[in-house]
């Protein structure tokens, strides 16, 4: 029979680990070691069980502790109200922990104060992919190919990878648009020279590319 304790345990710590790994899996960063991410979650643990505490007794709820609660049902511990309110929390920890990683806020609060000059992008081929969203591309190629259109995937790292390019249009040298028949193009990034971003709507004439 399963110990009741190791449930109670076991109870107090998943909140923390399920908020660890939706922010891993979602982050666009390399995955750290495993010890890292047990140190993460471990973390993640104790302040969403803390939270979950304060915001029950603001709530005036009445909720056991999952560890160091009387009950010793099985069922009971695993169905406590204060695990799926622990989880709850982590589990929004993990995703605006996300959304400020992947979007690099905090380091850009940081760069406007002087405080840093970091990024949370993990590479300039992420980096300038990521602030040019909004932005189509003159995709400059070997060969002297140019290659216009919305990158919609890009690699994270600055070598390898391919660029999914959409609204796809190769330029001749008289600079005439020649649209790529279907839905997009795929474009190995060794075959690139550089980009040149430009904020223009799909709509755009050829003379205004140029």
């Amino acid at each position: 029979m399963i110990d009741t304790e190791f449930i109670r345990i076991l109870v107090f710590l998943l909140p923390g680990f399920i908020g660890a790994s939706i922010f891993h899996y979602i982050n666009r960063r390399p995955k750290p070691d495993i010890l890292t991410r047990t140190v993460h979650a471990l973390i993640l643990t104790i302040a969403a069980n803390q939270s979950a505490l304060w915001l029950a007794n603001c709530l005036g709820l009445a909720i056991e502790q999952s560890v160091d609660g009387p009950t010793t049902s099985m069922i009971h511990i695993a169905l406590n109200p204060l695990f799926f309110l622990a989880t709850g929390i982590a589990s929004l920890f993990g995703l605006i922990g996300s959304l400020l990683t992947n979007h690099d806020i905090i380091h850009r609060v940081l760069r406007s104060i002087n405080l840093s000059d970091a990024s949370a992008y993990i590479s300039v081929t992420q980096a300038s992919f990521a602030r040019n969203s909004e932005c189509y591309a003159m995709i400059y190629l070997t060969l002297n190919r140019r290659l216009w259109g919305f990158v919609y995937e890009y690699p994270d790292q600055d070598t390898g990878g391919h660029l999914y390019v959409e609204d796809a249009a190769w330029l001749d040298d008289e600079d005439t648009l020649h649209p790529v028949i279907g839905e997009g193009i795929l474009v190995k990034s060794e075959t690139v020279e550089f980009v040149q971003f430009v904020p223009l709507q799909p709509g755009s004439t050829d003379d205004e590319t140029a």
